[in-house]
């Protein structure tokens, strides 16, 4: 381990805040000069192109819902330019992955059976409305409610169900890793980002784009323990190609940063945070024209909250 990954480790164990401060600044003048005095990275040898495109995300329609599924049925962050606020303001890909992991290592341990309450609301849909959806933290079960009554939903979900009404969306299939294996992950991020790369996926031009999805997917469908969480943010960082782009904001308005992946001429694979606290938000596939602002589509979560079991939902004074 060098001096800069102890430095990064051992911050890991303290959030980054909006106002910055001496020992962050500190942080990032190391980071960039560590940049500065080392040559850019070459390609990985063992980078080969695969053939056919990447597989597009598939929504399951039940009940008749109508969403759009290339947006990913998540928390997302929807539509508009807007400053995402200083705390986000230049950010490398190397402070974007040192800060989200401390983020994501900061939060409390959650067990895998825990239930969790997501609630939100879906705005330009088809249709349009808010939502409400309990899921586990290791993503085996799922529930929402119909006319008062639950319905259960078995997993593994790539990501969340968005029920409305009388229908519910979501996306089946297998994750790149069962949540039982996670511990298994390798620890030192750049193995975790060869591991995730060389994961027996079809359908990816690029084993960039392999291991950008995988972990994508991992983030957005489980609570993980947080060790985990940030050791996949920290190894987003050494995947070929990626970039920061700090200009999503949401259809409430809210703001946003994230790493970007090309995947094709106009097609982008999109991991987010908020811009303030760099608590992970959502992962999608989105669209980037020349000279066009990305514009992400789909549901926003507002809310999440630890519920004693599917059904309950807290009061509202209760979290955020």
């Amino acid at each position: 381990m060098n001096e800069m990954d102890e430095l990064a480790r051992m911050r890991a164990s303290v959030p980054a805040g909006p106002s910055g401060g001496r020992a962050q600044s500190t942080l990032l003048g190391a980071i960039r000069a560590e940049q500065a005095g080392r040559p850019a990275p070459s390609g990985r040898a063992d980078y080969r192109r695969g053939a056919g495109p990447l597989l597009p995300r598939r929504a399951v329609l039940a009940g008749g819902l109508s969403l759009t599924a290339a947006a990913g049925l998540t928390a997302v962050l929807v539509t508009q330019s807007g400053p995402p606020g200083l705390a986000a303001h230049g950010l490398t890909v190397a402070e974007l992955s040192y800060r989200s992991a401390a983020a994501a290592e900061a939060t409390p341990p959650v067990p895998p059976g825990q239930w969790i309450y997501s609630a939100g609301v879906v705005i330009g849909g088809k249709p349009s409305g808010p939502f409400r959806v309990w899921t586990t933290a290791d993503d085996s079960q799922a529930a929402w409610l119909l006319r008062g009554k639950l319905q259960f939903i078995p997993g593994p979900l790539i990501g969340l169900p968005i029920p409305i009404g009388d229908s519910v969306g979501f996306m089946g299939g297998q994750l790149p890793v069962a949540y039982s294996q996670l511990g298994s992950l390798p620890r030192d991020p750049r193995a975790l980002e060869r591991f995730l790369a060389g994961l027996p996926r079809r359908g990816f031009p690029s084993d960039a784009e392999k291991a950008f999805d995988a972990a994508g997917q991992l983030l957005e469908s489980y609570r993980m323990p947080p060790r985990i969480a940030a050791n996949l943010l920290r190894a987003v960082r050494f995947i070929p190609g990626v970039t920061v782009y700090s200009h999503f904001t949401d259809t409430t308005g809210r703001p946003g940063v994230g790493f970007l992946l090309s995947q094709g001429s106009v097609t982008r694979l999109a991991i987010v945070m908020d811009p303030h606290t760099f608590a992970f938000r959502t992962y999608q596939v989105v669209s980037q024209h020349p000279g066009q602002q990305i514009k992400l589509t789909g549901p926003v979560v507002q809310r999440q909250e630890l519920v004693s079991g599917p059904g309950v939902v807290p009061s509202a004074g209760q979290g955020h």
